[in-house]
């Protein structure tokens, strides 16, 4: 095949496919490596991907990265087949689906395909996820296969995203009649129904005591009563000297009898009233 067959054909084939086309594609229709190369040093291709090329004339698409991811899934296959098959290789699910259903505002900045086996895939933020979807859980938009909005919403309430982006995603999906509240309540798991969070009560902290117990329960420290010193009753003598009182003094209570107001004994001397205070004042010492 010369030059202008091929070009022909690889244009032929790449408008069927969003203008995208693949090596392997290209050699089913005689098509060769060498004459791909050709064409895209021309400038009438443009290669994406390892065995994966685009038209260099086709106007903007912003999913353009999402068709050439799921293009990369089985690069054999055309396109128009895949479609037709009950499970076309991979069906773009989860926050990708939601962005082409233009439901709810969570970010996709992956994109996100359920496959049955896992498939590697040398292209930047691809997620791919080990499931099976039944014919019923999926459709066509824009063209590629895309779960549903029912499916869409089951499968991110089971990878546990926050429940603002998923509520808002369940009711753009009902206000598109893109699913019913009956078959979303039924299908959504529990974690759908937002609940506030318990309102948990602020523990006091706990500090080492001798007492062992919380700052909560321990009273306050007790003032402990000291009793002030008592001054010693003292009697005034005859000089007018003060002497201690017998009451007060365990040595003048073994003394003789007390008899005067004034505290001397009427047949007690000097000498014997002074060894009196010399006893009273060891006592006090």
């Amino acid at each position: 095949m010369n030059m202008k067959d091929a070009a022909n054909m690889v244009a032929e084939i790449a408008a069927e496919q969003w203008g995208i086309i693949t090596t392997a594609q290209a050699r089913a229709h005689d098509v060769t490596p060498v004459q791909m190369k050709r064409l895209t040093d021309r400038g009438a291709l443009e290669r994406v991907h390892h065995g994966i090329y685009t038209m260099t004339r086709m106007p903007y698409d912003p999913i353009q990265d999402i068709r050439v991811a799921w293009i990369a899934l089985d690069p054999k296959t055309p396109a128009w087949d895949r479609l037709t098959q009950d499970f076309p290789t991979g069906v773009v699910s989860h926050r990708t689906a939601a962005k082409l259903h233009q439901l709810g505002d969570i970010d996709a900045d992956w994109t996100e395909f359920t496959c049955q086996r896992r498939i590697r895939i040398d292209l930047p933020d691809i997620k791919i996820h080990t499931g099976t979807v039944e014919v019923k859980d999926w459709t066509t938009v824009e063209g590629l296969p895309v779960t549903t909005a029912r499916k869409t919403v089951d499968d991110l309430a089971a990878a546990k995203i926050d429940g603002g982006h998923l509520a808002s995603i369940a009711q753009d999906a009902i206000a598109k009649e893109l699913a019913t509240p009956t078959t979303s309540k039924k299908r959504s798991p529990p974690r759908l129904r937002l609940r506030p969070p318990p309102q948990r009560r602020k523990r006091v902290p706990r500090i080492p005591h001798q007492t062992g117990r919380s700052i909560r329960k321990h009273p306050p420290p007790r003032r402990v009563h000291q009793p002030q010193p008592r001054e010693v009753p003292t009697s005034r003598g005859r000089q007018g000297q003060q002497h201690p009182s017998p009451r007060s003094c365990p040595a003048l209570r073994r003394g003789p009898t007390w008899r005067s107001a004034r505290g001397i004994p009427e047949s007690a001397d000097r000498e014997g009233h002074a060894r009196h205070l010399e006893r009273h004042r060891s006592c006090t010492n």
